[in-house]
Parts: C-alpha cells; structure tokens; sequence
C-alpha cells in the first residue's frame, strides 16, 4: 500500500546526534562535573521535550552536582563544536527517501522534541528544509513524546488523519506515542532495537531510512 503522507522524528532517525548526545555526557559533562553519567540512564531521555527532560532529570541522575541545564549547556558547546567541525551527521538514505517521497507527491511534515531553534539549524546546515511542509518542535507543544500530541498537531497541519500517516521514528516514545495517535508506526532503529512492547506496536521495521522506499 502507498501512502501520501509521512511524519519524520529528527534526532536519531534524520541526524546521528543521540548518539553525539550521549558521547557528550559520557565524555565532555562528565569531566566537567566529576559525576558519571550511565549510557542507559541517557538513553531515557530520547525522544522527550525540554519540560519533560528537565522532570526526569533528577530522577535519572541523582547527585548530580549540577542543573539539567547547567548540564545541557554543556553538551551543547561540545556539540557545537563538532557541528562547526564535521557539520550536522544526516543518517544513511535520508536524502534518497526525501527524494522519493518528492518525486512521488508525498507531504511531509516534521515532528521533533527538539527545539524549534535546533530543528531550524540542523535541516538548514543538511539543506533539507524544503522538503518539509510542516515543522511541529518540541517547544511547540504542552505535552512531551509519549503523549501522540505533537504526531497529531502535524497531522492536522498537513491536512491528513493518522490512519492514513506514516510516522518514522527512531525512539521507544516516538513510537509509543504514534501508536497512541493511530498512526502507522515504523521504526528505524537507532541507540535502542525494538524491545517486546515496542514490536508489537509496530507496523514495520527497517534497517536503513532508504529501506523505507
């Protein structure tokens, strides 16, 4: 079946930078602040906005001897760094599938928990904000991935209904919350495989974004 409609997540399934993420608190915070951040603990905060990221902080990293923000800003002069260095990191077959799904006539819409200032400054360093009709950012919206809020917003922007709507994501809330939205949910793993839970809510699995295709 063909669809004429597809909701991509950013971080982790368009950009390699969950992965630059975690390597920043493993590395970079983790110097600054002699606290030991833990790559599993990490991967629970992908796919959640800033309010929601700044909730589960404490509660992930007890001790810590900073802020949430004051840890961010951390991460973020290290990745900006490597961004000023390498550019932002696009996933292997992102710019074959955005021009597929142009060629063959079909909307997208982006849904990120990022920021809106972030999203604007990774798709315009890759040179890929043109492929996208609407951007819903994490800053946007009340309520963080799980909840479909943010699935469903971009949805009604582009003028589609979720059972009609191919949401791509790389995260377990990104596809919690496309599922919870009666969207079609796929995956395209990136720092977490599909567990028991997150298989059973997915339509498919792929390896690759040009699989997609």
């Amino acid at each position: 079946m063909k669809y004429s409609y597809a909701i991509f997540d950013m971080d982790g399934l368009m950009f390699d930078t969950e992965n630059l993420f975690v390597t920043s608190f493993e590395t970079e915070v983790s110097r600054a602040t002699g606290y030991r951040f833990e790559r599993e603990q990490l991967k629970k905060l992908i796919g959640v906005n800033a309010s929601r990221t700044r909730e589960l902080f404490p509660q992930l990293f007890p001790g810590c001897p900073v802020s949430c923000d004051e840890a961010y800003a951390i991460s973020h002069v290290w990745m900006q760094n490597y961004f000023d260095t390498h550019g932002v990191p696009v996933k292997p077959g992102l710019r074959e599938l955005l021009d597929f799904l142009k060629a063959n006539g079909c909307t997208c819409a982006l849904a990120t928990s990022s920021n809106r200032s972030v999203a604007d400054y990774y798709l315009a360093d890759a040179h890929l904000a043109d492929y996208f009709s609407v951007l819903v950012c994490g800053d946007e919206v009340t309520r963080s991935k799980p909840d479909p809020q943010i699935f469903l917003r971009a949805a009604e922007e582009i003028g589609t209904i979720p059972a009609e709507t191919v949401v791509l994501e790389d995260s377990y809330n990104g596809i919690r919350a496309a599922h919870a939205g009666g969207f079609i949910a796929c995956m395209v793993p990136d720092l977490r495989e599909p567990d028991e839970e997150i298989s059973v809510l997915l339509t498919r699995r792929f390896d690759t974004l040009a699989d997609v295709i």
